[in-house]
């Protein structure tokens, strides 16, 4: 009986090492000929089907504090409220993947996924605190490749 386990056993591990491989042609493969099919970084390959079925680019929005070395005034204050509820609000509506913020230096990062980088330029530059001077943003593409459910 030992035999047939370890035979199982070995096939199990091939099996496996197939799927890593083939996992890694497929990423490498993208990778490559992402460029050469016309895909810019940040965003999806053309769609196929229906519009509706047309895929979101994805964005990562770099914000940080316009005046590190000054301690922030009450309307600052206002509007870092305001700035969190105006990212709850493009959470709630399935814009906003991700946000947080480091607790070193208070900068932040939000990945969005949206029609196109103008969306996101737009919805950056919306953001109250970038508006009031509390924050810079910059707007970057960006391709979403491994996530987890960690809270």
């Amino acid at each position: 009986m030992g035999k047939p386990l370890i035979q199982e056993s070995t096939m199990i591990g091939r099996a496996e090492m197939s799927l890593s491989l083939a996992m890694a042609t497929v990423l490498l493969a993208g990778a490559l000929l992402g460029p050469a099919a016309g895909i810019r970084a940040g965003e999806n390959p053309p769609p196929t089907g229906s519009p509706a079925a047309r895929p979101a680019a994805q964005f990562l929005i770099r914000m940080r504090p316009a005046h590190p070395d000054s301690p922030a005034s009450a309307e600052d204050k206002a509007r870092i409220v305001q700035h969190f509820d105006y990212w709850k609000d493009l959470h709630s509506r399935g814009k906003l993947i991700l946000a947080g913020m480091a607790t070193d230096d208070y900068s932040e990062i939000a990945i969005l996924q949206v029609e196109d980088s103008l969306e996101a330029e737009r919805l950056a530059t919306g953001d109250p605190a970038v508006r009031g001077n509390v924050y810079l943003a910059e707007v970057h593409p960006f391709r979403l490749t491994l996530a987890g459910d960690r809270r």
